[in-house]
């Protein structure tokens, strides 16, 4: 059975807000134990995003299929980070985690005991320079 559920966009600009609504068809589904409120990352075909049940997961997006989920003590908020075969990420247990690319940690690093951590993506915490190339 196919369900479709209503997507709600909106934004505003000089000339006012704008709402767009499209119905889009439901891709795959699973249950989770809280919100997911991070923007997910995408590397060979899988999927890595945090959520406020303390878990981070990894769903193979061609077979719609969990691999694994990796539990952290704490919510997260923030976005992966996934270089070379690791993922990093935050979360509100005051860590900084690492884990390989089959859910295994690979090594954390408390940030405090008072402070949730937060890592910014790659284009906040770094400088980016961008070149164009213009064409002859």
């Amino acid at each position: 059975m196919q369900r479709e559920y209503d997507m709600l966009s909106g934004f505003e600009t000089d000339l006012g807000s704008f709402t767009i609504k499209k119905r889009i068809p439901t891709f795959w589904e699973m249950t989770l134990g809280g919100s997911i409120v991070c923007i997910p990352i995408f590397q060979n075909d899988i999927m890595y995003f945090g959520a406020c049940d303390g878990y981070i997961y990894a769903v193979d997006i061609l077979k719609r299929k969990e691999i694994w989920r990796f539990r952290t003590g704490g919510w997260i908020w923030w976005q992966p980070v996934a270089w070379k075969d690791r993922i990093y990420f935050t979360s509100w247990d005051c860590h900084l985690h690492c884990v390989d690319l089959q859910g295994k940690e690979v090594w954390r690093f408390a940030t405090s005991t008072l402070t949730q951590t937060k890592l910014p993506p790659p284009f906040e915490a770094w400088q980016t320079e961008i070149k164009i190339k213009e064409e002859d």
